[in-house]
């Protein structure tokens, strides 16, 4: 998390390393799924070919974009475009 708090610790101030753990503890008691719905965001009510804002059918839909037909070099040619003579990545 980001913490606003200076790396040299000031004379009556907590450490830094303090102040971020207790900024990660209060991220984590956060419900994110209840903080979108008071932010009146409820993506529970729209499928995944809806758009989000309208209410209606997608324009585009994800099915487009899994289209393998323009792929230019198949999985095995990219796992060896990645690594080295020796087989490290």
């Amino acid at each position: 998390p980001k913490v606003m708090v200076p790396h040299q610790t000031l004379p009556g101030k907590p450490p830094r390393r303090v102040e971020v753990e207790r900024k990660k503890r209060l991220f984590a008691a956060q419900d994110i799924n209840q903080l979108l719905v008071e932010a009146g965001v409820d993506y529970g009510k729209y499928a995944l070919d809806v758009d989000h804002k309208s209410g209606e059918r997608a324009y585009l839909p994800l099915q487009l974009f899994g289209n393998t037909e323009y792929q230019v070099r198949d999985p095995g040619e990219w796992v060896r475009l990645g690594t080295d003579e020796k087989g490290n990545v």
